[in-house]
């Protein structure tokens, strides 16, 4: 289902894929309430994505046909829309393999992605314990994975593209690749002792346009539990959004993510945290005087 939108304009994608986290259905259901609070704002492009059933492993990764499928999907609906600026509500980290490989297709390669998460979705599906797709959805835009993960993520980043924000807790093969490649990384100590250093990089970086990535585990617990993946040691709320408000002011924002959200029983304590994020993304999808 999708509603109308002009060419160049921006276009919000609501894709509650699950599959890639495995059999998570507080995943669909995060992804619906986040959509739900964005009513009223738009247009709007929706993947269909079947409700949770059990998962097949193929390739190395379970859900494998239909992951392929749904991004499949998603990417052609941005290429028929032709959006400049795509804001994705989503359930799991996969998702982003559509509008990050869509943006950069578009922008010929003049696009920095921003990676706030607690992991840095490095795997591939010889190194992933769980086999787990969202943890292999940055790897795979950067070229390496299943192979028709990858034909679809065309084209693909360099590793110069990449900033990988808040990145916590890596696996041994993850942290290997980002050393051989010498991909930027910024811990939440270091967004705490040097506020100004992701900012700077990005200006630095030659780039014009910025893609922010955000996984909700990017911040502490304490704040927000719900989460697929709890991570100790997150980035504060007041730091999370003040980077964000950095990154906007830094380079042209074309798009903007919210994954990885599993709402349970004390979501409800939680709303001011959502409130704030759904604010720092909203503005993507209103239009641009001319």
């Amino acid at each position: 289902m999708t509603t109308s939108t002009t060419r160049d304009g921006s276009l919000g994608l609501f894709f509650p894929q699950w599959q890639g986290a495995g059999e998570v259905p507080a995943l669909e259901t995060g992804a619906r309430r986040l959509r739900a609070r964005l009513d009223g704002v738009g247009p709007w492009a929706r993947v269909d994505v079947p409700s949770v059933h059990p998962l097949r492993r193929e390739a190395g990764v379970w859900g494998h046909g239909e992951l392929v499928e749904q991004l499949g999907a998603a990417r052609r609906l941005l290429d028929a829309h032709q959006p400049a600026r795509v804001l994705t509500i989503g359930g799991d980290c996969g998702v982003e393999v559509a509008p990050v490989s869509y943006l950069n297709a578009r922008l010929g390669g003049d696009l920095a992605v921003v990676w706030f998460d607690a992991h840095a979705d490095l795997n591939t599906p010889d190194s992933s314990l769980s086999a787990h797709f969202h943890g292999m959805a940055l790897r795979v835009l950067l070229g390496q994975g299943a192979p028709a993960f990858v034909e679809g993520a065309r084209p693909h980043l360099e590793p110069r593209q990449v900033f990988l924000a808040g990145v916590r807790e890596l696996d041994p093969p993850e942290a290997d690749f980002i050393r051989e490649h010498a991909l930027r990384r910024f811990t939440p100590t270091d967004l705490r002792s040097r506020p100004g250093a992701l900012a700077q990089a990005l200006r630095d970086s030659g780039f014009r346009h910025v893609y922010v990535h955000m996984d909700l585990d990017v911040t502490d617990p304490g704040e927000l539990p719900d989460v697929a993946c709890p991570t100790p040691h997150g980035l504060e709320l007041a730091l999370l959004v003040a980077q964000l408000r950095a990154l906007r002011e830094s380079l042209h924002q074309v798009g903007a993510s919210l994954v990885e959200y599993a709402p349970g029983d004390s979501a409800g304590s939680h709303e001011a945290v959502i409130s704030a994020l759904l604010d720092e993304v909203r503005t993507l999808l209103v239009p641009i005087p001319h």
